[in-house]
């Protein structure tokens, strides 16, 4: 982040950049990761607009994709972490770019808390190793609700996913976040609508 001259929105509130673009001889930081997951839940058909939204996690991640989803006209969002103070100094940054309705929760207390969430996100390392446990007790995953894991395994599925997937649950898995970032960093680098086809081939 300090190498670059100017940094967008979600890469300055994230504090991570995955994108770096030269313009008139500055270089601008991007992160794509919120976009990505935003243009994954088109992809699964999954509304955004005017929703309830529950967010696991307040790091990097975290924080990109609650941009991008603010910028998508979400409702409501809920931050739940483990350390509430840094869920807090998240809630703030984001009433800085104009999202209104926000709320924080530990992390061992927000299906109590937040009963009536519409999409969730796992933006919480849970689900990177098969014996993690879910990031929201099974009973939580059900009908009337959506569900977004950034977390990313190459040939397999996290347990959240693959719960949601034998509910016929609405998901979107981390490998979809992961083609839209990309296809997002490759249309400010070239100026030009990425083959997303070939994109999702090369990661499949």
């Amino acid at each position: 982040v300090p190498l670059v001259d100017e940094l967008d929105e979600s890469a300055r509130i994230s504090g991570a950049v995955n994108t770096v673009v030269i313009e008139d001889s500055a270089l601008r930081g991007f992160n794509t990761d919120g976009g990505g997951m935003v243009m994954a839940c088109q992809e699964a058909g999954i509304e955004l607009s005017g929703k309830s939204v529950l967010l696991l996690g307040a790091g990097g991640a975290a924080a990109a994709i609650a941009v991008a989803f603010g910028n998508a006209g979400v409702g409501e969002l809920h931050i739940a972490n483990r350390h509430v103070s840094r869920a807090a100094h998240l809630r703030d940054e984001l009433h800085k770019t104009g999202i209104k309705r926000l709320a924080v929760h530990p992390l061992d207390a927000f299906e109590d808390e937040v009963p009536d969430a519409e999409i969730v996100i796992n933006a919480t390392p849970l689900g990177m190793k098969e014996r993690d446990p879910m990031p929201v007790r099974s009973g939580y995953v059900r009908e009337g609700r959506a569900f977004c894991d950034a977390v990313y395994r190459p040939a397999t599925q996290t347990p959240l996913v693959r719960l949601a997937h034998e509910r016929d649950i609405p998901v979107v898995a981390g490998d979809r976040m992961l083609l839209y970032q990309g296809v997002l960093a490759q249309k400010l680098w070239t100026g030009r609508e990425p083959n997303v086809k070939a994109m999702d081939g090369a990661i499949s």
